[in-house]
C-alpha cells in the first residue's frame, strides 16, 4: 500500500485525477489511459475525487492504491486532508478493508493565535481519522482530533502559558452531523483572567445544517442565530469568583450559571446568578444576593454584584451593590452603600441605636488581591435601653468620620 505519502503527493495524483480525460465518467470507450484516474463522489453536496494511483488486476478482481482529498466545510481556507488506503474488489464490490486512513497527522493552520485543529492518525487499535466508503462511494468521516483555542480567547486556569485544547471524536455522514460531545478542562476567558470557568461537557458543532440540541444563544449576541452557527456550546457551567471573594468559612465561590458559546467571534455569556453565598468583605460579614458579568465577542461589557453587609458594631444589615470594570485589562471593582436616614442600627454593646447620614460611605478596596474595608460613618447615637421600670431614649452625641 502507499505509504509516506506528503500532502503534497497526495493533491499531485487527486488534481491529475479530477481533469476531465482522466475521469471514468469521462474516458472514451477504447482508450488508453494512464494511472492515475479519478472516480467523482460526493459527499452532502461537498464534491471530490478518488483517485486510483495504482492497482493489480486479475481476472477475478483487483487491487487498488486509492487517495483522496477531502475539504471539510469547516476548514474552508485550505486544500483538505489527505487520505490514502488500498482496498481489494471483485464482481460483488468491495471485500476486505474499506477505510482510507488519514495519510498524515496534521494541523489547520499550525499557529498559535488562531483556532486550530489537530487532526490525529491512526496508532495501533485506534484508526485515527478516516474515511469509510461502500459500494455507493461514501459512507462515513470518522474524526479523532484536537480542537485548540487562541489565548486571546481561552487561557488556562491555573494559567501555564499553554492553549487551552479540547481532544474529541465525532462521525459524519449521509444521517449525522458533525457535532461532538467532549470534555474540556478550567479555564478563563482572556479578557477577565480574574474568573474561571469549569464545566463537565462542551458541544463542538462544526456543522453548517444543525446545532446542539436546546442550544440558547445569549443575551446581545449578534452573530448567526441559525443551523449555520458554528463554535462551542456550554450548557451550564460554575463560575468560579476571584479569589478576593471568599466565603465566610474562607473558601473561594463557586456557582452555576448556564449558556456561553464560543466561536469565531470569541466568548459571549451573561452568568446571572441568585443567593450566591455568605462571604467576608474586608473583615465586614455580607452576602452576595444577585451577581452578573456579561461577555459579547470576547469584550466585557458589564458586570456587578449586590447584597448585604453588616458593620462589625452592629447586626443589622446594609444594602450594598458593586461594580466590576475592566481597566488596561486589569479587573476592578467599586462598591456603594445605601444608608436610610430613618432606619435605625442597634448596638447592643452600648444598648445604644444609631442613625446614619447620607453622607456616611464604605469602601472596600483590592489591594494586592485581597480586598480591605473602611467606613466612613456619619449620624446620630441614641440610648435606647431600659434600667428597672426606667425606658431611656438619650440622643448621646452626632458623629461623623
Amino acid at each position: 500500500p502507499m505509504t509516506g505519502l506528503s500532502e503534497a503527493d497526495i493533491k499531485k495524483y487527486t488534481d491529475k485525477s479530477s481533469e476531465n480525460n482522466r475521469k471514468l465518467g469521462f474516458i472514451q470507450e477504447n482508450t488508453m489511459v494512464f494511472l492515475p484516474i479519478g472516480i467523482d463522489n460526493i459527499i452532502k453536496q461537498s464534491p471530490f475525487v478518488v483517485s486510483i494511483a495504482s492497482g493489480k488486476f486479475s481476472s477475478t478482481g483487483a487491487m487498488l492504491d486509492l487517495a483522496l482529498r477531502y475539504k471539510m466545510p469547516f476548514l474552508s481556507n485550505t486544500d483538505g486532508l489527505g487520505f490514502i488506503g488500498r482496498i481489494c474488489i471483485n464482481q460483488s464490490g468491495f471485500s476486505g478493508q474499506k477505510e482510507l486512513m488519514l495519510a498524515n497527522e496534521i494541523s489547520i493552520p499550525n499557529t498559535p493565535d488562531s483556532w486550530s485543529f489537530k487532526f490525529k492518525q491512526g496508532q495501533g487499535s485506534d484508526k485515527g481519522t478516516y474515511i469509510t466508503i461502500n459500494n455507493n462511494g461514501f459512507e462515513s468521516l470518522k474524526v479523532s482530533a484536537e480542537l485548540v483555542f487562541p489565548r486571546n480567547v481561552l487561557i488556562p486556569s491555573p494559567d501555564d502559558g499553554k492553549n487551552v485544547s479540547i481532544p474529541f471524536s465525532c462521525e459524519f455522514s449521509q444521517t449525522k452531523e458533525m457535532i461532538a460531545e467532549a470534555a474540556i478542562n478550567q479555564f478563563s476567558p482572556a479578557v477577565i483572567k480574574d474568573f474561571s470557568i469549569s464545566t463537565n461537557k462542551i458541544y463542538i458543532d462544526l456543522s453548517s445544517a444543525a446545532n446542539p440540541s436546546g442550544i440558547v444563544y445569549p443575551e446581545s449576541y449578534t452573530g448567526v442565530t441559525d443551523n449555520t452557527w458554528q463554535g462551542c456550546y456550554i450548557n451550564q457551567a460554575k463560575l468560579i469568583l476571584p479569589k478576593q471573594f471568599k466565603t465566610s468559612g474562607n473558601n473561594q465561590i463557586e456557582a452555576i450559571f448556564n449558556n456561553l458559546i464560543i466561536d469565531e467571534t470569541g466568548i459571549s455569556t451573561k452568568a446571572a446568578i441568585q443567593n450566591v453565598a455568605d462571604v467576608n468583605l474586608g473583615g465586614f460579614e455580607a452576602k452576595i444576593s444577585e451577581f452578573f458579568a456579561k461577555l459579547v465577542s470576547n469584550s466585557f461589557t458589564e458586570g456587578g454584584f449586590s447584597g448585604k453587609i453588616k458593620l462589625p458594631i452592629s447586626p443589622d444589615e446594609l444594602d450594598y451593590s458593586g461594580t466590576i470594570t475592566l481597566n488596561s485589562g486589569k479587573t476592578s471593582y467599586k462598591f456603594s452603600v445605601t444608608t436610610d436616614p430613618n432606619k435605625g442600627f442597634n448596638v447592643p454593646m452600648w444598648y445604644a441605636n444609631f442613625r446614619l447620614d447620607p453622607t456616611s460611605s464604605l469602601s472596600i478596596i483590592d489591594t494586592l488581591g485581597t480586598f480591605k474595608a473602611k467606613a466612613k460613618l456619619d449620624g446620630k447615637l441614641t440610648i435606647n435601653s431600659k434600667v428597672g421600670p426606667v425606658k431611656l431614649g438619650v440622643e448621646l452625641m452626632k458623629f461623623e468620620n
